[in-house]
């Protein structure tokens, strides 16, 4: 798989993140539960996205991709898993 399949790979796998957090999200406009807004829901969008609202250093799926862009994560390079 090239580079550029690779990143299509991974920008498909967000939206269905993104897809999956939005409807976590309405299942909890429903029931209200503060804690998991708060420790479950926020963190997934900041590990989801940069476009979150949240100040953050977290690294991201939109990082990853433009690391991988830029060249700073090689394709088929050491990984630890």
């Amino acid at each position: 798989m090239d580079k550029q399949e690779l990143i299509s790979q991974i920008r498909d796998a967000q939206e269905q993140i993104l897809e999956a957090i939005r409807s976590l999200k309405e299942a909890n406009r429903q029931i209200k539960d503060r804690h998991a807004k708060a420790y479950l829901l926020d963190q997934l969008d900041c590990l989801a996205s940069d476009d979150h609202g949240f100040l953050s250093r977290d690294y991201t799926i939109s990082q990853w991709i433009a690391d991988i862009e830029s060249g700073d994560v090689v394709v088929g390079g050491e990984t630890d898993g």
